[in-house]
């Protein structure tokens, strides 16, 4: 019977001490170039992260108008892109950063 005893004790110590391993932050997106006309319109990228995420955006005639969450995972965010009236092409970035990972967009108008 001690010994029964002694083997429940160490199987509950035993489960208690189970390690978990750590959760490794990403983002999951199907395109990081995008090439747009000259006109004004609206840009929405599609990602996949499992951590909270921020964007930096490398000029200001890119703006975030809007916020969709499909899923608890899964995210689609538009950005304002304006009318480029320069004659010569214009390049810029959208990265998202989420927890310890970076992912950069490349933008072209």
């Amino acid at each position: 019977m001690k010994r029964i005893s002694y083997i429940i004790v160490t199987l509950i110590l035993l489960a208690g001490c189970t390690r978990q391993e750590p959760v490794i932050d990403e983002i999951v997106m199907s395109k990081d170039n995008y090439k747009l006309d000259y006109k004004e319109q609206t840009l929405t990228l599609e990602f996949e992260t499992n951590a909270e995420y921020r964007f930096e955006i490398g000029a200001d005639w890119i703006t975030l108008i809007e916020a969709d969450s499909r899923s608890l995972e899964s995210y689609a965010h538009s950005f304002a892109v304006a009318e480029n009236t320069m004659q010569d092409e214009r390049s810029t970035y959208i990265k998202i950063v989420a927890g310890e990972v970076e992912y950069t967009v490349t933008v072209t108008q």
